[in-house]
């Protein structure tokens, strides 16, 4: 019984584990401020993170070992693509809010604030994301036997 659910008991306590973070009492205020704006509370900014690594970690384990070296690749880059749409698209709609309602004098900090918004914005895994990606195109690669790469060679 412990070979079946064992796992996911421990996978689960990690989690657990990994929430608790946002509870530990590191800091009382807002630890990231500039003029791009003030952030969460950097051990529950942690945590949130943490949870969405956790979280994804059994998918960037089972899956890739389960397909081919060359579809596990395709995915890979097809996640980490949407990843990166992701943060391309939190720049264009920080372009399209925060340049026009900021003054001329701060509008320098748009990449600042950019970054800000992908490493604040956590109800979306997208810097998970594309290391999720990048975890089927290294495992993806690993799986490559002598035929295949004799074969991708030729």
């Amino acid at each position: 019984m412990f070979a079946k659910y064992g796992p996911w008991v421990a996978w689960g306590l990690v989690l657990w584990g990994v929430l608790q973070i946002g509870d530990l009492p590191l800091s009382a205020t807002h630890s990231i401020c500039g003029p791009w704006g003030c952030g969460p509370p950097l051990p529950a900014l942690i945590a949130c993170h943490g949870a969405w690594l956790v979280i994804l970690a059994p998918i960037a384990y089972l899956i890739p070992i389960r397909l081919s070296s060359f579809l596990s690749r395709i995915v890979g880059w097809s996640i980490m693509m949407i990843g990166m749409l992701g943060v391309l698209g939190v720049g264009l709609y920080e372009s399209m809010t925060w340049l026009p309602a900021v003054d001329d004098s701060l509008q320098h900090y748009f990449v600042r604030r950019w970054a800000f918004s992908v490493i604040t914005l956590t109800d979306v895994p997208m810097l998970q994301t594309i290391g999720l990606g990048g975890m089927f195109i290294l495992l993806g690669r690993e799986q490559v036997t002598p035929e295949e790469l004799e074969r991708d060679v030729s």
